[in-house]
């Protein structure tokens, strides 16, 4: 399983977190639309792709909208990350962050 974490601003200012199954992160993108809804218009384009003006990070690292099809989200051995500074996020490995703007860490 990994984690999808959306923007905070998305879930108002509630950090939300969503498990879902392994994938590629195009289709964990999809999987979290389907039970999420009402994300759609900020994540989906018409066709059900994943937008490409948003950043989606994994484990820290932007993957760039032409690799989302390729790319797998894989959580592994339950390990954290933690980046220092302001604003730091702890987070399982594997973790799918969505969001517009800066990388979350």
């Amino acid at each position: 399983m990994v984690t999808v974490l959306p923007s905070a601003g998305w879930a108002h200012r509630e950090q939300m977190t969503f498990a879902c199954h392994e994938d590629t992160v195009r289709d964990v993108i999809r999987e979290f639309v389907e039970s999420y809804p009402h994300y759609r218009r900020r994540l989906l384009d018409d066709d059900g792709e994943p937008l490409t003006y948003d950043s989606v990070h994994l484990d820290g690292y932007l993957v760039e909208p032409t690799n989302r099809s390729r790319v797998a989200a894989r959580r592994q051995h339950g390990s954290h990350r933690c980046a220092p500074g302001r604003g730091v996020t702890r987070r399982p490995v594997g973790v799918v962050a969505t969001h517009q703007g800066q990388p979350l860490e």
